[in-house]
């Protein structure tokens, strides 16, 4: 049994015997069959943090068509509507725009699409938050659902960048190999310790 399979059936629990009363505090972030949403925005609005504004812009079928098949980066997102021919990119309010201008000159992309990205950028209003906020942002995660408080979790990439809520008190480890010789406390974990032995 994997330590998601453990976390998985914890979360389950909790969502069934909490989830349902609404209580505070019990709600799940990773919940199952369910893709993981934006909530680090909804958090740094509840705490006041203006992170700027997210646009969507019309992009052609030629730049959705190369943008879905290259994948998009961190803080771009695309949507399409094939039957009605219509196509947008959005821009989230968080985005960082450098890092974006970087992955163009990285991939090289064809006009198309580096055109339709930089229009959308040039006409966002994003905001990366300070690190006070990002704390404040974290702290927020933690307060409201369950699963961050109790397993940690790396909330990063496309979810919610520069949010690290840690190794919660639930976390769960395994062994890479077991050593008889050893006692069990120093037995080799690969990252760094588990149940504070260092192999």
């Amino acid at each position: 049994m994997t330590d998601v399979c453990l976390k998985r059936k914890v979360r389950n629990h909790v969502q069934l015997a909490k989830g349902d009363k609404k209580e505070k505090g019990y709600d799940i972030y990773v919940k199952e069959k369910a893709v993981l949403g934006r909530a680090h925005v909804k958090a740094f609005k509840e705490l006041g943090i203006q992170l700027g504004e997210e646009h969507k812009a019309p992009i052609s079928r030629q730049a959705y068509e190369g943008l879905s098949e290259m994948g998009v980066p961190e803080g771009l997102s695309l949507d399409g509507d094939e039957e009605n021919n219509t196509f947008f990119i959005t821009v989230a309010s968080d985005a960082d725009k450098k890092e974006i201008k970087d992955w163009l000159k990285e991939n090289k992309p064809i006009k198309a699409i580096k055109d339709a990205v930089g229009e959308a950028i040039k006409q966002a209003k994003s905001r990366r938050p300070s690190g006070e906020e990002v704390e404040r942002g974290r702290g927020k995660m933690c307060e409201k659902f369950y699963d961050i408080r109790t397993f940690g979790a790396v909330l990063h990439s496309e979810i919610c960048p520069q949010l690290w809520a840690g190794t919660g008190t639930g976390a769960t480890h395994f062994c890479a190999k077991y050593r008889p010789d050893r006692p069990f406390g120093a037995q080799h974990y690969p990252y760094g310790g588990c149940y504070g032995g260092r192999g």
